[in-house]
């Protein structure tokens, strides 16, 4: 797939309803298609099943032009990968600015095989921008990143031998001799995924400190091994690759191909791989509900103004530039929330006091 068409990369809309809470992002693996990897038959499930089962979410996919060496990369393209990790981001970016009211809202990965590496490679990028702060588009998407289902995802950490024997499977999946030079060859170029092994996990232990970021995510593994010319070949990506240290596993009945695909909503692996994004789907509702009410009746969180900040603040402040109040931005006096103030503040008389109320602003 090294030629692909322009209607074959980039990212296309499967579903888009005006109420969507939630956006699901497809990522496609080696040699895959961003329509017919998740398509058995004439059923593209993410566009066909997945928008009843989950009624309020857009639900986007992505392509990209995947060879085995632009992840087992020589010096040449070391950065690959990465070149498809920068591209799912600016083009996510894009889709979720277009529109002001999509910008803020939490974000499915789905992903299967190598593709997972890509997220990864995305969240690892994202993780930089994070600690520099000089990206403020780029961060939104790392801060609005909730969740990952990884379908058949090798994650390999820091071992070098074992990234090349996972290169080895991938290339007998696509009838290409796996000799000792060519296991050589892939192990001197798994530096990037070495790197990236290690920072990915950084990434999410960062995040799990902060509960209403912390990244939920379930890998799932291949059951059946894959066959070449009718000759089995063995699982692609085992159960004992596919765990991510501290996050649930769960099978899929199938092997590594089949495992993304689905015929319709009485397929079992479909209903074990919807039911999970179903209930993601729930609870980041249910999160956006309780952010809508922590704010409608005037009250903001300290999140909302920085870490300087003191105490709870009413009305609107428009930042220009950092959050701290000392940067000069523009408050915006906003109704008091009188209930809150009498209950939270009262004078030893029973009438209520404002005085030192809005200490520090």
């Amino acid at each position: 797939m090294s030629n692909l068409d322009s209607d074959r990369t980039g990212f296309a809309t499967l579903c888009s309803p005006k109420d969507a809470l939630v956006d699901i992002v497809f990522v496609h693996g080696l040699r895959g298609d961003r329509k017919e990897t998740w398509t058995e038959g004439t059923t593209l499930w993410p566009e066909s099943l997945l928008p009843e089962k989950i009624p309020q979410a857009r639900i986007l996919t992505f392509g990209y032009d995947a060879d085995i060496y632009h992840f087992w990369s020589m010096p040449a393209s070391a950065n690959t990968i990465k070149n498809h990790a920068d591209s799912l981001t600016a083009g996510l970016i894009g889709l979720r600015h277009e529109e002001e009211q999509t910008a803020a809202r939490p974000i499915i990965f789905v992903a299967h095989s190598l593709g997972g590496l890509v997220c990864a490679a995305t969240k690892q990028a994202l993780s930089n921008a994070e600690d520099c702060l000089q990206q403020p588009h780029t961060k939104s998407i790392s801060d609005c990143t909730r969740r990952i289902a990884f379908l058949g995802t090798p994650h390999q950490g820091s071992n070098k031998a074992q990234w090349a024997e996972s290169g080895k499977n991938f290339l007998s999946l696509f009838s290409r001799k796996t000799t000792g030079g060519v296991l050589k060859e892939l192990e001197q170029g798994s530096d990037t995924l070495v790197k990236l092994g290690v920072a990915f996990p950084t990434w999410l232990s960062h995040r799990a400190g902060k509960p209403k970021t912390k990244v939920e995510i379930v890998c799932f593994f291949e059951e059946l091994s894959s066959s070449v010319g009718g000759t089995s070949i063995g699982k692609i990506v085992p159960e004992e690759s596919a765990r991510l240290l501290d996050y649930p596993t769960l099978s899929i009945h199938a092997d590594h191909c089949g495992m993304c695909k689905f015929r319709d909503e009485k397929d079992g692996n479909y209903r074990t791989v919807a039911e999970v994004l179903a209930r993601w789907a729930k609870e980041l509702k249910e999160e956006t509900k309780e952010e809508e009410t922590e704010t409608s009746g005037g009250i903001v969180s300290n999140s909302k103004f920085g870490d300087n900040n003191q105490g709870q603040q009413f009305g609107v402040y428009e930042s220009k530039g950092s959050t701290n109040f000392a940067s000069g931005g523009t408050w915006n006096q906003g109704k008091v929330n009188e209930r809150f103030a009498m209950e939270t503040n009262l004078h030893a008389s029973g009438q209520p006091q404002l005085e030192g109320f809005l200490d520090g602003v």
